[in-house]
């Protein structure tokens, strides 16, 4: 196999070159140590038979075998690194020289004919770098024009070397092309975890576009257990929001973890695009998907008023984070449920005693109820959490600047309820 061209050194080019350096100074050490080990057996051997002119040999030999492994060691390392920088230089300059090209040719000069690799990977990456300028979509064409996408989808599809086709999936995703699309959705059901992860990347890439039409069977491939709930999750956010028809299919999945991913990622990506399914996921069997619900409930719009009474309702849920979700969630009502987070405040678990505090602490009425409940609450966590969130309300209030009259419309906090009787 011919060596690469200067022009075709790829960026990771390292990751191969310094293997058989590793490999050689490898070789060297266990040649040096098979050296000292093979001079030590004939020292002694000399000194048992009080030959001590033989013995002066050795160490001489061993003194100039050691002499000469340092510096062919040192000799090799000064000649990688003196080859990896003429190599740098060399790829900095052709990096330098396909840009000027590259700005001829969008600014309506030549069309290039041939593409090396590293122009390749610098088309790729000024794509990715301009994804919505104008001249990105040029750049594609031209990058699909000199038959490099077709060439990269079969090499994706059908090369034998796993690496090859890896890379080849690498720049398609880079390439973000919807035209390799089919390709992507093929890959999902591939047998390599590896390839199946790009292939996900890409097809999220490729979906992101608006208008880009949902494949049917998607949501099945996407909760069949090749990929985790974690990366599904990243998929349907990077999708944005074309991603509704997935999101929505997932939250009448059977299984749970399905309907608590499609709860989650609906806050993440739209609460108030997905408020309605707040209503349904609310009476879920699943603690996690009902509280997954509150949080999707107190990033949306109420829808109507019963909506209040289930979000009460999940306030004596005997899973804590459910309780904990609905003291969040009444962050929403116009008017706080003061008795229900009373209550709250006295709960075992220190996350719903936190959340009914920072509820009560967004609104006048409900730092009334704190201040109370400091001395006279009856659980004495409830007090001791009702004191720490006055006690920041008050440092808070005490640390704000007032606005100027150049600066109108910017509410100062109100000073809990009791707290200059405690000062």
């Amino acid at each position: 196999m011919a060596a690469p061209r200067s022009a075709d050194v790829q960026p990771m080019w390292r990751q191969f070159q310094l293997l058989p350096f590793t490999g050689m100074a490898l070789g060297i050490s266990v040649t040096l140590t098979l050296t000292m080990v093979v001079f030590t057996y004939l020292l002694f051997l000399n000194l048992f038979a009080q030959s001590f002119s033989r013995s002066l040999v050795i160490v001489l030999g061993v003194l100039v075998v050691v002499s000469l492994t340092t510096v062919l060691l040192t000799v090799t390392q000064l000649t990688y690194v003196t080859v990896t920088a003429r190599q740098d230089r060399d790829v900095d300059a052709q990096r330098a020289a396909w840009q000027t090209r590259f700005d001829r040719f969008l600014a309506g000069g030549e069309v290039p004919q041939h593409l090396s690799a590293l122009a390749q990977d610098e088309l790729l990456q000024r794509r990715e770098a301009q994804a919505d300028h104008p001249d990105s979509a040029r750049l594609a064409a031209l990058y699909a024009g000199l038959g490099l996408r077709e060439r990269d989808e079969a090499l994706a599809l059908r090369h034998r070397n796993g690496t090859t086709r890896a890379l080849a999936l690498e720049r398609l995703v880079l390439l973000r092309d919807d035209r390799t699309l089919p390709v992507f959705l093929t890959l999902l059901r591939d047998a390599r975890g590896s390839l199946r992860n790009l292939a996900l990347l890409g097809a999220a890439r490729a979906l992101s576009v608006p208008g880009a039409p949902i494949p049917p069977d998607l949501t099945g491939v996407l909760t069949s257990g090749a990929f985790s709930t974690q990366q599904v999750r990243e998929a349907l956010c990077l999708i944005g929001p074309p991603a509704e028809p997935l999101v929505r299919h997932m939250a009448a999945d059977a299984r749970d973890r399905w309907r608590e991913l499609a709860v989650d990622a609906a806050t993440l990506l739209d609460p108030q695009r997905y408020a309605d399914l707040a209503d349904t996921l609310l009476r879920d069997p699943t603690p996690g998907v009902r509280a997954g619900a509150l949080r999707l409930y107190a990033g949306g719009a109420p829808l109507h008023p019963g909506m209040h009474a289930l979000v009460l309702a999940q306030a004596q849920d005997p899973a804590w984070a459910v309780r904990a979700m609905s003291a969040q969630a009444m962050r929403a009502f116009a008017q706080p449920p003061t008795v229900v987070l009373w209550r709250l405040l006295g709960d075992p678990n220190w996350w719903v005693r936190q959340h009914a505090a920072q509820t009560l602490a967004r609104s006048e009425a409900g730092r009334a109820v704190l201040g109370r409940a400091v001395t006279e609450h009856p659980d004495r966590f409830a007090r001791d959490m009702a004191r720490t969130v006055t006690a920041e309300l008050t440092v808070a209030a005490n640390l704000t600047v007032p606005a100027g009259p150049s600066a109108p419309g910017v509410p100062l906090p109100v000073e809990p309820a009791g707290a200059a009787a405690r000062a």
